[in-house]
């Protein structure tokens, strides 16, 4: 079950009362009570028959002593009970290799008894400076009215020795714990957070919340060393690209295994306070962009599934192509001559696209892209999804079949982008993502092998001859396409200064493994200040990441002089 968590809610209700349910009836005798207690004996000791007042008095208190065990054993046992429940850790969220990325730790909370202060003033003055944040009057009125209030919770080594040299009876430290993340922002958008008061909030803390409270261990298919590699690349590459966020995703074809999934803005999740609209957004899962080119691949796997003759086909697009009366669509590459199909994929030709669809028409692309998936709710466990944004059956005409033929008219979430993507190269097996360890996939075809092979090659041709030429590694096959699309504004219209871009390359080429997406949202700048594209900000940063995460995968870099696709026989693999 996805559960939504749209706004962000902090828990900072402090406890009214230290006991709950049973634990009500334990009493605390003060020594007014005791006082009171006194006078009721010499009024006693006044009776005529002093012998039956003082058996009376030695009767009556073997009882009340006799009653008093008999509660406080009671008692005992249900705060003992409590106690050792309290005691149970909140489970840990693990990496793939067992790494800590959510842990909790003891701490002690400090609450104050109002009627059990000695020294008042001194104890007033003292826990001010402790405490400087608290209000001038905190304590002042705490004790004046003999509260019994939290002071602070999750104190620090500091604050506790200052506490205890105050030897106060009325200071009373509870034992309590505290969610800590060590890798701070690193997982922030996968794990969610705990408050300060220990609500989960959000993410995986949320949705595992029984589990982890039992003691139960969360472990994820995700990679610490490789998700910082991508997150540290993805921070320096938005510094100079002057972008307002991005994302890097790396997932396992063959099984669904997400490996990384890095989303920002981001926050840190130890200090919660510190969090800013939309940072608890995780674009991957939450988020639907138009993709632009990308979404070409899928117009070429259409044609190749379904026999087209546009693969063997010459087009012309020399001309640029009137869709509607006032939107005119162009290439950035201007070919005279006519153009194959390869050409019209590697190159990135939006005009050709078109024409390319036009071979088949819309009810085949409808029917190709619902086979895929691409109409479905691309759902992960444990993490919130939203849905494809694809047009209904009314709106969905000729214009719009033929804007999606080259990346427009439909907005997709970057994780339905990578999974139905990762069936056009496994050999053409649906899977299902994953960030959740031992989780099984079922297996089934979706695409051809052929047409699977056939996307394969000219992935590679991309990035051997095409747009995608930054985006490779020596030694190492890969295959990918670049994206660029302008960002939709509220009037039904495009910005012309702001743009999605993007790159999605799997690797090695000749046998599918892996397949990274890398996005930036509205970068201002390409690589040495050119306009920003896909071919010049995602596919390069591509490029670094897979060169420093290969040997943590153990890929061999070899040179690849074929086209010789071998696919894995098992999608779990």
């Amino acid at each position: 079950m996805d559960e939504r968590n749209n706004n962000l809610i902090f828990d900072n209700i402090s406890p009214k009362k230290i006991f709950s349910g049973d634990n009500e009836s334990i009493l605390f005798l003060d020594q007014d009570e005791i006082i009171e207690s006194n006078k009721i004996n010499v009024v006693l000791q006044k009776g005529k028959n002093k012998f039956f007042v003082i058996f009376f008095i030695l009767l009556s208190s073997f009882f009340f002593i006799t009653l008093t065990l008999f509660k406080l054993s009671i008692t005992s046992e249900k705060i003992n009970i409590s106690k050792s429940s309290l005691q149970v850790a909140r489970g840990k969220i693990v990496d793939r290799n067992d790494k800590i990325i959510s842990a909790s730790i003891p701490t002690l909370d400090l609450y104050i008894d109002g009627r059990k202060i000695i020294n008042k003033k001194k104890t007033i003055e003292t826990l001010k400076k402790i405490f400087i944040k608290k209000k001038d009057n905190f304590f002042t009125d705490i004790i004046k009215k003999k509260k019994y209030k939290l002071v602070s919770k999750h104190l620090s080594e500091t604050e506790e020795n200052e506490v205890r040299k105050l030897g106060e009876p009325g200071l009373i430290f509870h034992d309590s714990s505290r969610r800590i993340y060590p890798q701070d922002n690193l997982f922030s958008n996968v794990t969610g957070f705990i408050s300060k008061f220990g609500v989960a909030q959000s993410k995986l803390e949320k949705f595992y919340d029984k589990e982890l409270n039992k003691g139960l261990d969360i472990k994820l298919t995700l990679d610490l060393k490789i998700q910082n590699i991508i997150y540290q690349q993805l921070t320096e590459s938005e510094n100079y690209f002057l972008s307002k966020g991005s994302l890097g995703l790396l997932i396992d074809v063959t099984n669904g295994e997400i490996i990384s999934m890095v989303s920002k803005p981001d926050y840190n999740p130890n200090h919660p306070i510190t969090i800013k609209p939309y940072s608890e957004n995780n674009l991957i899962t939450e988020a639907r962009f138009e993709m632009g080119s990308i979404l070409k691949i899928y117009n070429a796997a259409m044609a190749l599934e379904n026999n087209s003759t546009a693969e063997n086909k010459l087009f012309d697009v020399s001309r640029d192509y009137e869709l509607t009366k006032t939107y005119i669509v162009k290439d950035s590459t201007k070919f005279l001559e006519p153009i194959n199909f390869e050409k019209i994929f590697t190159h990135s030709s939006n005009i050709g696209s078109i024409k390319v669809y036009d071979t088949l028409g819309r009810k085949t692309q409808k029917n190709f892209l619902k086979k895929i998936g691409l109409n479905e709710h691309t759902r992960i466990k444990g993490l919130s999804t939203i849905d494809n944004n694809l047009p209904s059956d009314e709106q969905w005409n000729e214009v719009i079949s033929r804007s999606i033929s080259f990346g427009y008219g439909l907005s997709i979430t970057p994780l339905s982008l990578v999974t139905t993507f990762s069936s056009l190269v496994n050999g053409g097996y649906k899977i299902e993502p994953k960030i959740i360890d031992n989780l099984e996939n079922d297996r089934e075809r979706i695409v051809s092998r052929q047409t699977s092979q056939k996307i394969s090659h000219l992935l590679r041709k991309v990035v051997e001859e095409g747009t995608g030429k930054h985006a490779k590694v020596k030694n190492l096959g890969i295959g990918g396409k670049t994206g660029t699309a302008k960002k939709s504004n509220k009037i039904g219209g495009y910005y012309e200064d702001k743009v999605i871009t993007s790159f999605l390359g799997v690797f090695p080429i000749n046998k599918p493994k892996y397949l990274l997406l890398v996005l930036f949202d509205e970068p201002i700048k390409g690589l040495n200040s050119l306009t920003p594209y896909g071919s010049n900000t995602a596919a390069p940063i591509f490029a670094k990441i897979v060169n420093q995460i290969a040997p943590i995968l153990n890929l061999k870099k070899s040179k690849i002089n074929n086209d010789n696709f071998i696919f894995t026989n098992q999608t779990n693999q």
